[in-house]
Formats: C-alpha cells, sequence, structure tokens
C-alpha cells in the first residue's frame, strides 16, 4: 500500500520499495530513489518533438494528486508547448513499481518522444549562444555543440548500466555518462556489430559499481504502437532517454506515449524477467500459449559454417578484397555430401537447415534451378529418414534491391524512386549512438536563420536507400502467403519451417511511400506474423526461428538462434550462455538454437560443442575444419559430436 504526505511545498509518495518526492522550488524536477539506493532526479516535461520542430516546455501547473481505491497514488502535471496544445505528465505509483507516461494534444508528426529529458522556451542556458561561427570550411563541416548543451535532462543516482543487447564484443556494462542504443535497425560495426538480436527487450537497468543492486528503466508500448526503432539512452551529468519514430507517426487528437516502468532487483537477468513479467500481466504482450513439438529439440547441421570454410571470406576479410559469392556454394550435391560424412560417423541430425542460398536470385522462395532444381526430392528423402527440413531466409530482402525481382514495385516500399541495389544493399548502419543523438542538428537551437533560413531540426541522408517489400500491402501479403504455402505445403516443397536472418534490415527512410500506416518495429512484426501465421496454418508444428530477442515478438518465434558467434575471444561458452539467458527470459518458452558459426579456432569449436547441450539445441555447422585456423576436423572429432548428441537425445526422451 502507498502512502501519501503532503506538505506546504510539496508531497511524497512511499511505496514499500522507493520514495518519489516534489518541491514546488524545483519545480520541473520530481526525485525517486529506491530503497537500494538508485533512483534519479527526473526532468518531468519530457519533449516530443515533430518533424521539423522541436518541443520547446512553456511551463507547467502544480501537481495534481489522486489516491486510487485499490491503494495507487496518481500523480499529474500539466504542461505548456510551443508545438502542442497541451501535455500532460503521469507517474502511477503502486506499492513497489513506479510507471511514468505522458500525453500530447494537438497534431503534428512525430520525430522523437523523449523521457525525462526537453527544451525550455527562453531557456537562461542558452541565452548567451550567437551565431555558431566556428572554423572550418563550411558550417556543416566545423563544430556542432552536443545536445546537452541545449537540453534539461535528469540527475542520475547510479553508477552504470547494463544493456540486454547483443554485439559482438560482448559490451553489457556502460558507465552513467555513456551513450547506447537498444534498436531493431542494429548495425555491423557499432561495438562489434549489434544487429545479432533485434530487436532486443527494451529494458536497461541501472546498477551500482559493486553490481549487486539495480533498478529498471523498461519500456513499456501498447500492442500495435511499435513505430520506432530504438530505445535510446544519453547519457552525462544529465541522462534522458528517447524513441526514434522519425516522421511516421501522425498525431490529430492526443497521443500517448509508451510508459517507462521503475523496478529494483537484485540481480540483472531477475529485472528483465520481472520487467517481461510485468508487461504480461498488465497486457502489453501476449501470454503465448507453446506446443512445441518433438522434433524441434533434436539436435541441427546447418551447412553454412562449411559454406564458409570452402570459400575466402577470412582471406577476404584480412585484405578487404572478397572474391567468392559464398551463397553460390549451395547447393545439393553439396548438402548430399556433408551428410554422407556425418552418416559414416553415426551421427544423425534430426533438422537440417539450408542456409544462404538456396533460393534463386530472382525469385526467394523457388529453389535455384542450378544448385537446388531438385530440392523437393532431397526433402522426401530426408524425410523419410526422419529429419526435418529448416529453410533460411531475410524476410525484407526480397525486393528488386537484393533478392525478388519477380516482386512488382507497387507491392513494395520505395524513397525516392527506383534505385541502383548495389549502391544501397550496404547501407545499413545508420549512425553510431556514440556520435549522433537520434540525428538532431543543434543549430537549430540557435536565434535567428542563417544564410536566410532557418536550420532542419534532420538534415537528410543522401545515402542510396533499398527497395523493400511492404507487408502492408495486401497484394504483397497475398504472394506472400502463397509462396509460404508452396515451400512447406506437401503440394510444394514440402518443408518445415524457417530460419530468419537479417531482422535490423529494414525500411528507414523518411520519405518511404507504403500502403499502410504502420513503421519501424512495427513493420518487423507485420512481416513476421505473416509468415508464423500462414506456416501454421499449413503445419501446425511448422517451426520459426528468429533472432528477436524481444517479448513483443514471443507470440511469433518458436526458437531464439544465439546468432553468429563473432568476437575476439578464445572461449565463446559464457558468451552464449548469456545470450541463451537474454533469450529465454524475453520469450518465455521459446527453445534456443545453440548456433555453431563462427568460431576462431578448432579448440574453441571444441569446447563450445562440449557445451551446447547446457545452452540449448546442440547444431553443428562445420564438416570440414574451421575457416580463420584452417585446422581440419579429424575422427576424433566426429565421434565426440556423436557422443554428445547421443547423450542429449538420450537425456530428451528422459525427461518427456
Amino acid at each position: 500500500m502507498t502512502q501519501l504526505n503532503k506538505s506546504k511545498n510539496g508531497f511524497r509518495v512511499k511505496g514499500s520499495e522507493y520514495s518519489l518526492t516534489y518541491d514546488k522550488k524545483n519545480k520541473f524536477y520530481i526525485s525517486l530513489k529506491f530503497n537500494n539506493g538508485l533512483g534519479a532526479q527526473l526532468f518531468i516535461p519530457s519533449a516530443c518533438d515533430q518533424a521539423g520542430a522541436v518541443d520547446r516546455v512553456t511551463g507547467i501547473s502544480a501537481p495534481s494528486l489522486k489516491k486510487m481505491k485499490d491503494g495507487k497514488v496518481l500523480v499529474s502535471f500539466t504542461g505548456g508547448s510551443d508545438i502542442w496544445k497541451k501535455k500532460h505528465y503521469y507517474f502511477e505509483c503502486r506499492n513497489d513499481t513506479v510507471i511514468y507516461k505522458y500525453a500530447v494534444e494537438g497534431s503534428g508528426t512525430l520525430e522523437t518522444a523523449w523521457f525525462f529529458e526537453g527544451f525550455l522556451k527562453d531557456d537562461p542556458k542558452t541565452k548567451h549562444f550567437g551565431f555558431p561561427y566556428f572554423a572550418g570550411l563550411s558550417r556543416e563541416k566545423s563544430y556542432h555543440r552536443p545536445l546537452n548543451e541545449f537540453s534539461r535532462g535528469s540527475k542520475p543516482h547510479y553508477d552504470l548500466f547494463f544493456a540486454p543487447t547483443i554485439n559482438s564484443s560482448d559490451t553489457r556494462y556502460f558507465m552513467y555518462y555513456k551513450n547506447m542504443v537498444l534498436r531493431v535497425d542494429g548495425s555491423r560495426t557499432f561495438l562489434g556489430g549489434d544487429w545479432l538480436v533485434t530487436p532486443p527487450p527494451f529494458c536497461y537497468l541501472m546498477g551500482t559499481k559493486e553490481k549487486k543492486d539495480w533498478l529498471s528503466l523498461g519500456l513499456a508500448v501498447k500492442p500495435g504502437q511499435y513505430n520506432f526503432f530504438g530505445y535510446h539512452y544519453m547519457g552525462g551529468e544529465e541522462f534522458g532517454l528517447n524513441l526514434d519514430y522519425r516522421g511516421h507517426t501522425k498525431v490529430s487528437g492526443t497521443w500517448e506515449s509508451p510508459a517507462i516502468v521503475f523496478q529494483p532487483s537484485k540481480d540483472e537477468y531477475e529485472g528483465l524477467k520481472q520487467y517481461v513479467t510485468f508487461l504480461q500481466d498488465d497486457g502489453f504482450i501476449a501470454k503465448p500459449k507453446r506446443e512445441i513439438a518433438d522434433w524441434w529439440s533434436k539436435p541441427i547441421f546447418c551447412c553454412w559454417g562449411e559454406q564458409m570454410y570452402m570459400s575466402d571470406k577470412w582471406d577476404c576479410y584480412l585484405t578487404g578484397d572478397p572474391k567468392t559469392d559464398i551463397g553460390s556454394l549451395s547447393s545439393r550435391k553439396f548438402f548430399d555430401g556433408l551428410l554422407k560424412k556425418l552418416e559414416s560417423y553415426k551421427i544423425n541430425p534430426g533438422t537440417l537447415i539450408i542456409d544462404n542460398r538456396w533460393a534463386s536470385p530472382d525469385d526467394e522462395f523457388t529453389p535455384d534451378p542450378k544448385s537446388w532444381g531438385d530440392m523437393r526430392d532431397f526433402i522426401d528423402k530426408q524425410h523419410a529418414k526422419g529429419r526435418k527440413i529448416i529453410l533460411w531466409s531475410a524476410p525484407f530482402s526480397h525486393a528488386q534491391s537484393s533478392l525478388g525481382t519477380t516482386i512488382p514495385e507497387e507491392e513494395c516500399i520505395i524513397a525516392d524512386g527506383k534505385i541502383e541495389a548495389s549502391k544501397a544493399w550496404y547501407n545499413i548502419d545508420i549512425y553510431n549512438p556514440e556520435d549522433i543523438k537520434s540525428g538532431i542538428d543543434t543549430d537549430i537551437f540557435y536565434p535567428g536563420k542563417h544564410n536566410g533560413k532557418k536550420p532542419v531540426l534532420v538534415k537528410k541522408q543522401n545515402k542510396p536507400v533499398p527497395i523493400f517489400v511492404d507487408p502492408t500491402n495486401p497484394k504483397y501479403e497475398k504472394r506472400l502467403r502463397e509462396k509460404i504455402r508452396f515451400t512447406l505445403s506437401p503440394e510444394g516443397l514440402d518443408a518445415d519451417g524457417y530460419k530468419f536472418d537479417y531482422t535490423h534490415y529494414i525500411p528507414t527512410a523518411r520519405d518511404a511511400k507504403l500502403y499502410g500506416n504502420i513503421w519501424g518495429i512495427e513493420l518487423l512484426k507485420k512481416l513476421i506474423w505473416i509468415y508464423y501465421d500462414e506456416a501454421k496454418k499449413v503445419k501446425k508444428d511448422a517451426m520459426i526461428i528468429s533472432h528477436t530477442y524481444n517479448p513483443y515478438f514471443s507470440d511469433v518465434v518458436d526458437m531464439c538462434r544465439i546468432q553468429d558467434l563473432y568476437t575476439d575471444q578464445k572461449s565463446i561458452v559464457e558468451a552464449a550462455m548469456h545470450r541463451a539467458k537474454i533469450g529465454r527470459i524475453a520469450c518465455p518458452g521459446c527453445l534456443i538454437d545453440s548456433d555453431n558459426h563462427p568460431v576462431v579456432s578448432l579448440a574453441t569449436w571444441e569446447e563450445y560443442m562440449k557445451a551446447q547441450p547446457s545452452i540449448g539445441v546442440p547444431a553443428m555447422y562445420y564438416i570440414s575444419g574451421i575457416e580463420v585456423t584452417y585446422e581440419k576436423l579429424k575422427p576424433e572429432h566426429f565421434k565426440m559430436v556423436s557422443r554428445i548428441w547421443d547423450k542429449y537425445e538420450k537425456e530428451l526422451k528422459k525427461n518427456k
């Protein structure tokens, strides 16, 4: 039961785990402190920018306090803005949890929704600024002040934070003054690549240097409202959070922000579990009823590691001069040869993944006539041996800038007209959050006009952008469902499911035109839902494998991939265990695909193969050797795998 104590200058709400204190002498701030010592002095009037306009605070009312029948206390403020008619800020105080959100009234298109950071109109801290005239060849190339010199943020009462992003450098902890982002459109370079799990759970955990106590800042979003790309943490002596909508969400009337949920915990993973449980209990995500087929848990063999070994990928990585099309190495003859060797050592995988690139370059769902023209025969023969077949897929790549040239442009999302595919494919890394804060050009905060005009809020990117399929277009949805039926039904290829890759590769262009009115993460959810929905109609036990470790995707995935194990570490076991923990927490009940590529040495591979049964479903990717060191697999290595898998399968039968 929460307690509300009023005073002449303010109030205090006391829960079992925290106190929320307000003093009218500091009207823009409220202090939240949990019993474990963690918290912050929070800036109440969060900004909500429109496309082309910064939201500046023009005032804030005295607080309104309401004690609810269920024991909760609702604290609310009304604020003024120079771009919205009115704004409302809410703190819902439960026994051990505090929830913050806000609402705006008016019309406009969302650019960025900030939390605990904003901009005051006529802020005294910016009155000394004049024209930004720094040394440089041009204004664009000269110095720009960082955003926090113009904003008002919140003061942290914690030392560091934990971010459940999965990245190749395995960086998990960040000091309070660092910037970070949990996003769907991950980069292949930031922290070694944060594209591996996209999107990850949207929950930061604030802690002490000793890492003994934690406070979550979890994001709670209503279903259908994930029209943004990332959940950003902006650090410094003052911090803030924000969501990047990038000009595709229109407001007419009232728009309510997602909520930030504060909960204490003793452990990072416990904090994540509490966050997911909150989302389920409060109706923000569904509680999927999982029916796990027995075959889903059987050991996996995937050909991708062997394709990498047979290519010149590692040599080209060092020289920067790639020559081999790794996907072109995939073929029926190639796969048959790999299985023959496995069978000679009595290694019997229950699931086979036919990886990139089994399909025709012109149609992602039609087997390549040269390499996989007899795929149905291959699948029939594997089914006769009790094996299941999973097909690799990159959902948004089935369009004219990548694969699937047969798809009409009218069924695609196109920005700036038709573009040259070769120039667009690699323009995936949108920004580095260490350097840029939501892309805002801070010249917008200086008074007056520059060269006769006011600076734009966000500079337009001139990079070529890919063409993407449009999952909101009924014609494309119909086409996709037909393709899914072809690949999975007995009348077609009779495969048994999909393994998704490159979920970070999604539309981001501001001027992109699409049939429907969803954007960002919602586009990816819609696309994967179509696959999942149709696959289950065709085969009830069809399996969907994905690397979307986000609770919102829990109802459209059956197995979470550990994902590619790029690293500079000799051992990958602990990192893989960490990934598996995050996957199981984010998507309760999902199985874990241990994956098996890449590895940096034969010793690394051996250690990981032995550890896989304690991580998830064992998976094998290599037959000849390791691509980095060119160390060969010997008979004793296959015998080792055979023993590990036999023991694993006996445990499966025992636990049935």
